[in-house]
């Protein structure tokens, strides 16, 4: 991630549909599908996926993904910190 720009933005959400308060959650998306109300409950929650824009050197995700990423690669770079080779 050297020389590449990251972009948090907000607008990175993926939309999960919760079908945990109908009786009978098949029945209820087959309803739903016809247009019938149904009790299922639509919710926004992180996107795990990162947008990569000019050949990779802008790269544009959540600022939670991001937050993930940054842990992941600092604790990969302690790890290898003190590697002195063969």
């Amino acid at each position: 991630m050297i020389g590449s720009q990251i972009i948090q933005s907000d607008c990175m959400v993926d939309e999960v549909r919760d079908w945990s308060k109908c009786r009978s959650p098949s029945r209820a998306r087959r309803r739903h599908a016809r247009g019938i109300r149904t009790r299922m409950e639509i919710r926004f929650v992180p996107s795990t996926r990162v947008l990569t824009i000019d050949d990779g050197r802008t790269l544009v995700m959540h600022p939670e993904t991001y937050r993930q990423a940054r842990a992941m690669l600092d604790n990969f770079a302690k790890e290898w910190s003190g590697w002195r080779g063969c």
